[in-house]
């Protein structure tokens, strides 16, 4: 087993656009967010290194916590809906390899200086998770 059910601990979702999102999710479900972020990452694709942009915020509370993830025309978050189910990893590399070796694709690794911040990974086209570092808890969710 590569992935443990205990360590899923979000459900990413993209939406058009993130304030409208969150005010749709928030009165259609109840939910309450964190602040919004919208960090430049570094991510590592078999085309190659690339620059993406990034807008995603958190619920309150959880888990399992809602992600919303803003739509962008290029980059990993082109299509709206359900886009992944994010696991913590306490060790982003070996698990990717692990589930590569299973039939995942590798779509893409988050990358800060040369050190993994996370990785995407589908299988069957359009199953995907996201593996994230259990260290960044801290970071993302304030935990």
């Amino acid at each position: 087993m590569v992935l443990a059910h205990e360590d899923l601990f979000h459900v990413g979702v993209v939406v058009e656009d993130l304030s409208e999102g969150m005010a749709e999710f928030g009165e259609s479900l109840g939910l309450t967010w964190r602040r919004p972020f919208f960090p430049v990452a570094d991510v590592k694709t078999p085309q190659g290194r690339q620059t993406m942009q990034v807008g995603a915020v958190y619920t309150e509370h959880g888990p399992v916590y809602y992600e919303l993830l803003q739509r962008y025309d290029s980059g990993l978050w082109q299509t709206c809906g359900l886009h992944h189910l994010g696991y913590w990893s306490d060790d982003v590399a070996g698990d990717t390899e692990r589930l590569v070796k299973r039939g995942y694709v590798l779509e893409g690794m988050m990358m800060r200086d040369d050190a993994v911040t996370g990785a995407y990974l589908l299988l069957n086209g359009s199953s995907r998770v996201e593996l994230i570092p259990r260290s960044s808890s801290q970071r993302l969710l304030g935990k």
